[in-house]
């Protein structure tokens, strides 16, 4: 459990940190401004992800209004401030506003329009495509014959090769006597 929290601490703070690098690119770039119609395409994303968030409350929010998971009659305005309210509650837990997650979704925007000014250049052949999948496979191949759980633990192999015969085992079962 350790080196699980431990690795997902690291991939946290390499997330917030290429955020934070691509955000200084693109104010040294002039990307850092989002125009209006930009803007209103963040507001209308964060707004439906709102919705659909304050909606997975919607259960919690007629129980804790004493009213039946069945009932769809009339009460949806009390419902939606209690999902509102439940939702806020969740998040408050985690140091989370819903202005944190306008902010993200700003930031997201922000780093696209780096990415798409970064890569409007580049172009990549099809058999480009076929050299680097077929190098890929040979690594794959080799890590494998290596060691299993070096091949296993890369998910970039399994993308392009499973070796013949192999199985996915997604949950084992264990009876308690």
């Amino acid at each position: 459990y350790a080196s699980y929290a431990q690795s997902y601490r690291k991939n946290i703070i390499d997330m917030l940190t290429n955020e934070k690098l691509i955000l200084r690119k693109a104010k040294e770039l002039g990307l850092d401004q989002l125009t209006e119609e930009e803007m209103a395409e963040v507001e209308k994303a964060y707004t439906k992800n709102l919705s659909d968030w304050y909606a997975s409350f919607e259960k919690k929010a007629k129980t804790a209004l004493g009213i039946s998971t069945d009932d769809t009659s009339g009460n949806d305005e009390k419902i939606l401030e209690k999902e509102k309210e439940l939702f806020n509650e969740y998040i408050a837990g985690f140091g989370l506003t819903e202005d944190t997650f306008l902010m993200w979704q700003t930031n997201t925007a922000i780093q696209k329009k780096v990415n798409d000014y970064l890569l409007k250049d580049i172009t990549v052949s099809d058999s480009e495509v076929d050299d680097y999948i077929t190098k890929l496979k040979a690594e794959a191949k080799q890590a494998y014959e290596k060691s299993a759980s070096s091949y296993a633990t890369d998910s970039e192999y399994k993308k392009v090769w499973i070796p013949e015969d192999a199985r996915y085992i997604k949950y084992i079962a264990v009876g308690i006597a």
